[in-house]
């Protein structure tokens, strides 16, 4: 009986053919899977994974893009939430955007707002119940300048590089310019501009260096408590320029008219006429070995159409020096001056002054010099207030050294009457060597008894 059962249900019921099989055994009766039965049809669906690594960036003034790494394979679409309070504030959903993409950019944003964002996957199956993922991890930005274009760096002539950008931001209070130098590690923030900027130059190039460029729009922040941020747009590419060397210039013209006169006993003052235009300086030549061994004694900036004047400080009195001037720049040195000699005379010493009458002083000195030319007695003065008949008054108030007289060489003594007026004085003498249009040292001064 049960072989005919087993022929009869077989054919429309399997799974009582097993069991049947089953009886025939020694097995006590049990029922059991089918052996292609699916064990994973029997879980539950797989989770449904959420955005990840979700990042936000600001690419303009009104513009902020958010960007998601998109961890499912069978979404819908993304929905992106927006919160105007920072991440603890009430998130709404601000757009959708469809399957498979992993960026958004939200338009239309208030300057110097904070706006906050997180994302989701989206699943819809016919008319079954929608799908939502987890959120993603929030991101905050806050909208920056537009990023200036079209930048580029040219080098001028000689000494700075020009700079010049577009600008397309609308808010920017100015513009930040970082250099860099060829070889060198890190940018340097050589200047912020005002608003609205386009160009720059960076002056004080060195040339045959390479410097490169970058710019980037700033727009500073203030809160209602008087704090500031700042904001930055992105830096353009960066820019490079070299500045050429300049090119060697022809040696300038020749210095001329040269003169060398003592300004004390133990300095020379040169003058010399400035005959070129294009000069970096003068070199003053010496020699105390009349005209050979010569030795360079200083220099001097140039300035044309000047009469220029080195005083050569330092030498011994009595002994002879001699002087010649050499115009230079990067070119060369021009043919050197005519020379020019001077010997400093020894200053008289001992000055004594005896008055002889009510009119009349005397004057005598020691001679220490070899080689003056004569002597120079010159008065020290004063001018203070002159009142005259019927009550004006000259009330201003001046001084000076003048001269008295000139006396030939190896004198030693003079006579003088001392000039007397209203509100004039003499109050002190003093005596100097002369020597080829100059002076020594002057005397000790003596007052007027």
């Amino acid at each position: 009986m049960t072989r005919q059962l087993s022929a009869r249900f077989s054919r429309a019921l399997p799974l009582f053919a097993v069991l049947a099989f089953a009886c025939d055994s020694t097995q006590p009766f049990e029922p059991s899977e089918p052996e292609n039965l699916s064990v994973s049809a029997a879980r539950s669906a797989p989770e449904f994974p959420a955005p990840g690594s979700a990042t936000v960036s600001a690419s303009s003034d009104t513009q902020i893009t958010v960007g998601w790494i998109d961890n499912s394979t069978n979404e819908s679409s993304f929905e992106i939430h927006r919160s105007t309070s920072g991440e603890a504030g009430t998130f709404s959903l601000r757009a959708t955007s469809a399957a498979n993409t992993t960026r958004h950019t939200d338009q239309g944003l208030e300057l110097t707002s904070p706006y906050c964002y997180k994302v989701r996957a989206v699943r819809v199956v016919g008319k079954k119940p929608t799908t939502y993922s987890a959120f993603s991890n929030p991101v905050c930005a806050t909208t920056t300048p537009a990023a200036p274009s079209n930048f580029a760096a040219v080098a001028a002539p000689f000494s700075y590089i020009n700079l010049s950008w577009q600008d397309n931001s609308t808010s920017e209070t100015g513009f930040q310019i970082v250099r860099t130098r060829s070889g060198a590690a890190n940018d340097i923030i050589i200047i912020t501009t005002a608003a609205n900027t386009t160009t720059y130059a960076d002056p004080a190039m060195n040339t045959g260096t390479q410097y490169c460029y970058k710019v980037a729009a700033v727009r500073k922040n203030l809160a209602p408590d008087g704090s500031a941020t700042y904001s930055y747009s992105a830096y353009t590419d960066s820019a490079c320029a070299t500045v050429p060397p300049q090119p060697v210039p022809n040696a300038p013209a020749a210095a001329s008219g040269a003169t060398a006169s003592p300004s004390s006993s133990s300095s020379i003052a040169v003058r010399w006429t400035d005959n070129s235009t294009n000069e970096d300086g003068f070199r003053i030549y010496r020699s105390v070995e009349g005209g050979g061994g010569w030795v360079l004694a200083g220099t001097s900036p140039g300035s044309f159409g000047n009469l220029l004047l080195f005083d050569d400080a330092g030498r011994a009195s009595e002994q002879p020096v001699c002087y010649k001037v050499a115009a230079f720049n990067s070119g060369g040195e021009a043919p050197a001056s005519n020379t020019a000699c001077a010997t400093p005379p020894a200053a008289p010493t001992n000055l004594a002054m005896t008055r002889l009458n009510e009119e009349e002083v005397a004057f005598s000195w020691n001679d220490n010099s070899g080689v003056e030319d004569g002597y120079e007695l010159v008065v020290r003065w004063s001018q203070g207030a002159c009142c005259h008949e019927g009550g004006a008054c000259d009330t201003g108030v001046s001084d000076g050294d003048t001269l008295v007289t000139r006396l030939p060489s190896g004198t030693t003594s003079y006579r003088h009457k001392p000039t007397t007026g209203c509100g004039y004085s003499e109050y002190g003498y003093y005596v100097v060597a002369t020597k080829d249009g100059g002076r020594s040292t002057p005397s000790d001064e003596v007052p007027l008894p």
